[in-house]
């Protein structure tokens, strides 16, 4: 499940499959998106990159406008760059990647009824993409290779065009993967490869309060949810964990001459999956009222008409998933003009969920 993405500097080249794809690919009925980043040489290269936008540069949002309220001080800075080169010359190279986001997302806060919640508001995230690649040629026929990715993209302020300030949120993302692999070369016509890979989401969805007094959800003011906005504190608070852990190799022969050519491709995919997730969601209640007025205790018009709570507490489970796959795979060439493509593969998901 980790979203890590690719930065743009770091990718030689990409391809997209939709459909009808061969049997080597499976876990999925759409598409396939396979990027080849880039590696070191025996010369140093590298890029930077650079990029800055203000509120100077954006127009004022129509509502408010309207409202006269100040522009919401927006901006989005993003920099960062790229080096690769040797470690051992023709042996050894690497390649480092490094990515940052600054962005501040302006929201304008209109609620007809409550024209005195009106305001410009602003999002934030701030975002580090960092990619390092180590390649290393053992022998002239077996080559190993490690590539990380970690992308940390935290939101300390999320906010809503119908939210108080007080109700905004907060969002914590790190997301990793690790990728070993080892590449055979046997004889002039067999390839193997096998892949070690390490994927990781540590993510919490909260409100600020939640992750800084040691996720007591409890001890936080209650939502208040209004027909047209929400004051209070967030009633969000959940914590995910989520790692996997995958062994693959495939086999890869190239037979000629055999009524046509054919690649032939077997493979296997082994994966283990285990799940943490805690939920402390309204623990802090919530109020719901049938008018936008606030709260007053002499007017009974103001007060809320129901409240929901967790009770008793805190939902934790744990889930250990498995995956396995297999596959084997024909390309045949019968001519110059025409291939086939005949392919088998079998997938097979297990993921007991224990009642609690």
């Amino acid at each position: 499940s980790s979203q890590a993405r690719v930065p743009i500097e770091a990718v030689q080249e990409f391809k997209v499959l939709t459909s009808q794809f061969d049997a080597e690919y499976g876990g999925t009925s759409g598409a396939i998106v396979n990027a080849v980043s880039k590696s070191g040489t025996n010369i140093f290269h590298g890029s930077g990159f650079a990029f800055y936008q203000d509120q100077n540069l954006s127009a004022q949002n129509y509502f408010a406008k309207k409202s006269n309220l100040e522009e919401a001080p927006t901006t989005m800075q993003q920099y960062g760059g790229t080096i690769g080169g040797p470690v051992v010359r023709d042996k050894m190279h690497f390649f480092f990647s490094v990515e940052r986001i600054l962005f501040d997302n302006g929201i304008t806060v209109n609620v007809p009824t409550r024209p005195d919640l009106n305001r410009n508001e602003f999002g934030v995230s701030r975002n580090w993409n960092t990619f390092i690649r180590l390649d290393n040629q053992l022998t002239s026929s077996n080559t190993w290779g490690d590539r990380w990715l970690r992308e940390a993209s935290p939101q300390p302020k999320q906010v809503n065009e119908t939210w108080t300030a007080s109700r905004n949120a907060e969002e914590t993302d790190v997301d990793q993967t690790f990728v070993g692999t080892l590449s055979s070369v046997i004889g002039s016509t067999r390839v193997n490869t096998l892949r070690l890979s390490y994927t990781s989401e540590i993510l919490h969805f909260a409100n600020p309060t939640f992750l800084d007094n040691g996720f007591d959800q409890q001890a936080l003011l209650p939502t208040l949810v209004h027909p047209s906005f929400e004051d209070g504190q967030s009633p969000t608070a959940d914590i995910r964990r989520l790692f996997g852990y995958t062994v693959d190799d495939s086999f890869s022969w190239f037979v000629p001459n055999k009524a046509g050519d054919h690649e032939v491709k077997f493979g296997m995919l082994y994966s283990y999956i285990p799940l943490h997730f805690r939920s402390f969601t309204n623990e802090n209640g919530t109020f719901s009222f049938s008018r936008d007025p606030d709260f007053n205790s002499a007017d009974p018009f103001t007060y809320p008409e129901r409240l929901m709570i967790r009770v008793p507490g805190e939902s934790e489970y744990r889930m250990h998933g498995t995956y396995g796959a297999a596959y084997a795979q024909d390309r045949w060439k019968m001519g110059n003009n025409f291939t086939l493509s005949v392919g088998v593969r079998y997938d097979a998901e297990f993921i007991p969920t224990p009642n609690g």
